[in-house]
């Protein structure tokens, strides 16, 4: 599988494509994590947009229900790879 390379950049006039089936399930995850829903228009559930919680507080409720968005969002979205675990730690 080819999949464009991301960051997007031009090299010789040639758009920059990985091989890598690690790095392309790293790009559809970071990818499906950062998109707002409803920012593509043929696909207006698409994303989590995680971005969006950076100043949001966060208590346990709302930490399991992010952790059951992302990875609900995931295992639909990104083919090949098991979903195992997904954690991060508020800061205060």
């Amino acid at each position: 599988m080819k999949t464009i390379r991301t960051p997007f950049h031009i090299s010789g006039g040639k758009v920059g494509f990985t091989t890598s089936q690690t790095k392309s399930a790293e790009q559809k995850i970071v990818d499906a994590l950062l998109t707002i829903p409803a920012e593509r228009l043929g696909i207006a559930d698409y994303g989590v947009g995680v971005e969006s919680l950076v100043f949001e507080p966060i208590d346990s409720l709302v930490q399991s229900d992010i952790v059951l968005d992302i990875k609900q969002e995931l295992a639909f979205r990104v083919s090949g790879v098991t979903i195992i675990d997904v954690g991060f730690q508020p800061s205060y």
